[in-house]
């Protein structure tokens, strides 16, 4: 087996977006940590062929409806680890049933979908939207691509304007600079910088890094932008946080909702 004294490997939980101030569930992360606390091998459980652990991790926090645990399910779940650390058994991989349309409708900080959803972008995206800086902890900050007073001005909804679609962590400083500026300037005068510079194929690479949809070199990249297509924008950029959800849990994605997410209701 693999059991034996060990210790937390440093950076694990942030390796997978869990951040102090909005963690997804505390008791899987404890789960988690006590598995590495007794774990002499703990790098290769968290970093064999399949991942398996990154990918039980996210089933379990993208499931609909999910409450924190409490300390039975606690006990469940460092029971099924041990076991799984062990040799003995695989873990289990709950179903996640999303799509597009239940993705671009993850609006609330308290729900444990958009907390689980914000964790892997957090875990996705490990440079500036800009700088290419890597974003450390103490000057992360959740930027509106899409401003809240730019929607508002055009009566977009409250639940569409705080979309998961439309969040993306930057460093402070850029996340001053861009303010309330329409994304459509901001990235237009990226583009053309780009362009004069000749770093397009670099610039393309930072947007698709940062989950930005379409190609900077195509003539109509900045369309999206525009407020009036601000339902485009969201939609595709709901298609590829789904793409990378597959990328992690792979067959344990059902590409389906459940009747919550049908709820359109303010």
């Amino acid at each position: 087996g693999r059991g034996g004294a060990g210790r937390w490997p440093p950076n694990r939980s942030e390796r997978n977006g869990a951040r102090a101030p909005n963690p997804p569930s505390h008791n899987i992360l404890t789960a988690i940590a006590a598995l590495f606390v007794i774990s002499n091998d703990s790098a290769s459980i968290y970093d064999n062929e399949d991942d398996t652990l990154r990918k039980w991790y996210f089933c379990k926090i993208l499931q609909q409806g999910a409450r924190q645990a409490g300390n039975y399910k606690m006990g469940l779940y460092f029971s099924e680890l041990s076991l799984y650390s062990s040799g003995k058994i695989n873990p289990t991989f709950d179903k996640v049933y999303m799509n597009v349309d239940s993705i671009m409708h993850l609006y609330q900080a308290a729900d444990v979908r958009y907390k689980g959803l914000q964790s892997l972008i957090f875990a996705t995206i490990k440079n500036d939207l800009f700088t290419n800086q890597l974003i450390s902890e103490d000057m992360v900050e959740e930027h509106h691509i899409f401003p809240r007073a730019l929607l508002k001005k055009s009566k977009v909804r409250q639940r569409d304007i705080d979309s998961i679609t439309n969040k993306i962590p930057v460093i402070r400083d850029t996340n001053r600079k861009i303010g309330d500026d329409s994304p459509y300037d901001y990235f237009r005068t990226r583009l053309l910088s780009a362009k004069e510079a000749g770093t397009v194929g670099a610039l393309r690479e930072r947007m698709q890094a940062c989950l930005i949809p379409g190609n900077p070199g195509d003539p109509d990249w900045l369309e999206q932008f525009k407020v009036e297509n601000y339902e485009v924008f969201m939609r595709r950029r709901a298609q590829i946080m789904a793409d990378r959800i597959r990328t992690i849990i792979g067959d344990a994605y059902v590409d389906g909702a459940t009747e919550d997410d049908d709820d359109d209701s303010d």
